[in-house]
């Protein structure tokens, strides 16, 4: 009995790589400007759940420690790249801690959307290829979902993929959990993609199946070393 290259991606791990956390900035129940920070599991699935009033945040040093470890070892994702760097930045000011080379361990959704539409593309021409050489009759390749394009706004973003908005008395909450779900439902896009191709056996040439795309996963495992040399330091 064969082995499903893809077994145990459906519970969201993947070895080596702890996962993602994600920034979101907005008021909180009460209208204090706050920010959430949700970890999630690599392929997006929930983990835990933390909202702190910003000037709190910034102003004590335990919480600022305090909010820094829920970082650890995980990948930054946040909507606003530059304001969540900027206030991770301040907290390890406030926290007295060197400074985090944040931009590496970023995922950058439209980035992987584009390293996803270019990866199909690859796969569509290979299917080609087979089919101009091959007796039997070759099916093209097809995906249930499309890969979303002209990306500028969080609403283009959920309406492209489709994702409920959620539902919270809280702004903050509401931020961090649509991005929670988008994780979820772009890893799953991912994972249909290699799914097609794993169907098709002379697209092997491709390699083993990948989980993430290449710079997805790259930001997850730089999110693990540097997590590991900054404890080494300490």
């Amino acid at each position: 009995m064969g082995t499903d290259p893809l077994d145990g991606l459906n519970e969201g791990f993947i070895e080596g790589v702890l996962g993602h956390v994600i920034v979101a900035f907005g008021p909180d129940e009460s209208g204090e400007p706050s920010v959430a920070l949700w970890s999630t599991s690599p392929l997006g699935h929930p983990t835990g759940a933390w909202v702190y009033g910003v000037a709190t945040a910034l102003a004590e040093g335990a919480v600022a420690s305090e909010v820094l470890g829920l970082t650890r070892h995980r990948a930054l994702i946040a909507w606003d790249l530059d304001a969540a760097i900027d206030f991770l930045s301040r907290l390890e000011d406030t926290a007295g801690v060197p400074a985090t080379a944040w931009k590496a361990r970023a995922v950058l959704l439209p980035e992987s959307f584009d390293e996803m539409r270019r990866y199909r593309i690859q796969l569509i021409g290979a299917v080609g290829e087979h089919a101009a050489t091959s007796k039997s009759k070759i099916a093209p390749l097809a995906w249930k979902r499309e890969i979303p394009i002209s990306i500028n706004t969080m609403n283009d973003l959920m309406a492209a993929c489709g994702v409920p908005e959620p539902i919270s008395e809280s702004a903050v909450v509401s931020a961090a959990l649509r991005l929670a779900a988008v994780i979820r439902w772009s890893a799953e896009l991912w994972q249909e993609t290699e799914e097609g191709r794993l169907r098709r056996r002379y697209l092997d040439l491709f390699g083993p199946a990948a989980p993430l795309p290449p710079t997805w996963l790259a930001a997850l495992k730089t999110a693990q070393s540097q997590s590991a040399v900054t404890e080494e330091s300490t």
